[in-house]
């Protein structure tokens, strides 16, 4: 092995049901290296093996050489983990534990290592992580927050080498850009090493050139510039990372089937026998039509779920909302009797389909459950389930599969199956498609605009990523801490933004 060589995986074979299969990789000191290929590619895998985080699979045969050791003959990695080897999980909120504030987790690898940071302030002011934030607990912030903590977790130490699960995946287009430039840069200084894993080719372009494809297990194809990508499958993921923009729907005769004014969402604060409401996001006024896709946009943290959940009367509102031409709230007062009725023409879809279905649930069971109080028969509600999966482009041999058996794009079609199996004409889209791969997300954004255009669907589109915003929407409206600062047709938002944010943000679509 080379005195600069870092990691050096040989000939490795392992499996446990799915199979790697012959892998070979190196990196050498400040050398980064991206990884990428569709979900259940073996990517995560793969680096899971490398830190020795998957104890179910057997190594049949191979070597993985770290600093000059294999750490596959080494008892225990835990005097590395963390100092000298990090890894940067995907799931924040699974990664970080919920008891301990964040200042705690931050600086665990220097206790349990027992070194010294004399950097915590600096790197803590690179990744935009604000020190009031260390008194907080991990479900007190948002999505980005929490990855930027995950990062801060995994630098503390500046170790030879990070291994970066997709550790972008929850961060706004603007935000994932930073992240990427300050890793490529901390990286350089340090001379870390880092194996970069995504799905998204043409972001994984900003860190590094050196690319790794998998599939199935497999290395299939190894590049030192994506221009040199030859395989068929590397060009399906390349041309996935390229959503086209959507040609403008015109309003004329659309009727509103939404309609807000002066919309805010909150929690309500107990204080005595007084009730106080305290608003996340402030007087949003929007309207959408029957047939178009209104999208909302902004940084992690600025409101959007929230947003979503006040719009589907999931949490505390004030203001004025309207459902197809009837007043469901005003003034913080809910029209409960109107309420049921809009539950069923109105649904929304949860960015993890994973933890919105319950696992112990068939497939035909989540989506035939808003049928239960109907008066349909078995018999009827089977048709109407099979009929729903059909035209979410799903087998019925999925009916009596449960969600752990599926794939991410077949749980989130399921989630929507389940929408639209109790006939609903508005969805709120929570961030549909960031849980997924490249590949996955755009076969299944081009088949929400099918079903828009099949059955008349309205949709509210919350989302961080400007293609998808692009590629789906006709209207758009900018969030920004809290309140709506801009908003117009999406070609009107392109072409001229106003607000210095909306200009900021828009730049990450150059």
């Amino acid at each position: 092995m080379k005195s600069d060589m870092v990691l050096e995986v040989k000939n490795l074979n392992a499996s446990n049901g799915f199979a790697l299969k012959d892998i070979n990789l190196s990196l050498s000191k400040g050398e980064r290296l991206g990884l990428v290929g569709k979900s259940g590619s073996g990517k995560s895998l793969l680096s899971r093996l490398i830190v020795r985080l998957e104890s179910n699979f057997t190594i049949q045969s191979g070597e993985i050489d770290f600093l000059g050791a294999n750490l596959l003959k080494l008892k225990s990695i835990r005097s590395l983990l963390g100092r000298e080897l990090s890894y940067i999980p995907q799931e924040p909120l699974s990664a970080l534990n919920p008891l301990h504030k964040i200042k705690k987790q931050i600086l665990e690898p220097l206790k349990i290592h027992k070194t010294k940071s004399n950097d915590l302030d600096s790197l803590l002011k690179r990744l935009e992580l604000d020190k009031s934030l260390l008194d907080r607990y991990p479900h007190e912030l948002s999505g980005g927050q929490r990855q930027r903590v995950l990062l801060a977790i995994g630098l503390i130490n500046f170790p030879k080498l990070v291994i970066c699960d997709e550790p972008t995946t929850a961060l706004d287009a603007n935000l994932s850009l930073e992240i990427i430039k300050l890793l490529k840069e901390i990286c350089e200084e340090r001379e870390i090493a880092t194996l970069f894993i995504t799905h998204d080719l043409k972001l994984l372009s900003h860190f590094t050139s050196r690319v790794c494809i998998m599939k199935d297990g497999q290395i299939v194809e190894k590049v030192d510039s994506l221009s040199d990508i030859k395989s068929e499958y590397g060009k399906l993921l390349y041309d996935a990372s390229n959503l086209p923009v959507r040609e403008e729907k015109s309003l004329q005769e659309r009727v509103k089937v939404l309609e807000t004014k002066d919309f805010s969402v909150g929690t309500i604060k107990h204080f005595f026998f007084q009730k106080r409401f305290k608003s996340i996001i402030s007087d949003v006024s929007l309207a959408l039509h029957e047939g178009t896709t209104f999208g909302v946009v902004g940084q992690s943290g600025s409101g959007k779920s929230t947003l979503a959940l006040g719009l589907n009367v999931l949490m505390s509102s004030q203001g004025s909302l309207k459902v197809f031409g009837k007043t469901l709230i005003q003034s913080g007062k809910l029209d409960k009797l109107y309420l049921k009725e809009v539950r069923k023409k109105m649904q929304i879809i949860f960015q993890d389909p994973f933890s919105s279905l319950n696992p112990r649930l068939r497939v035909k069971d989540i989506v035939s459950e808003g049928l239960l109080n109907t008066t349909m028969t078995k018999g009827e509600k089977l048709q109407t389930v099979t009929k729903t999966l059909n035209l979410l482009e799903l087998d019925s041999s999925l009916l009596n599969r449960f969600p752990s058996e599926l794939s991410g794009g077949e749980r989130q079609r399921v989630s929507i199956a389940r929408a639209l199996a109790v006939g609903a004409k508005i969805l709120v889209l929570d961030e549909p498609t960031s849980a997924l791969d490249k590949v996955v997300q755009k076969t299944t954004l081009n088949l929400l605009n099918s079903l828009q255009e099949k059955l008349s669907l309205s949709y509210i589109l919350i989302t961080h990523d400007l293609q998808v915003l692009a590629h789906m929407c006709d209207y758009v409206a900018v969030i920004f801490e809290g309140r709506c600062i801009e908003q117009g047709s999406l070609k009107e938002v392109l072409a001229n933004p106003k607000d210095n944010y909306t200009k900021s943000l828009f730049k990450a679509l150059d």
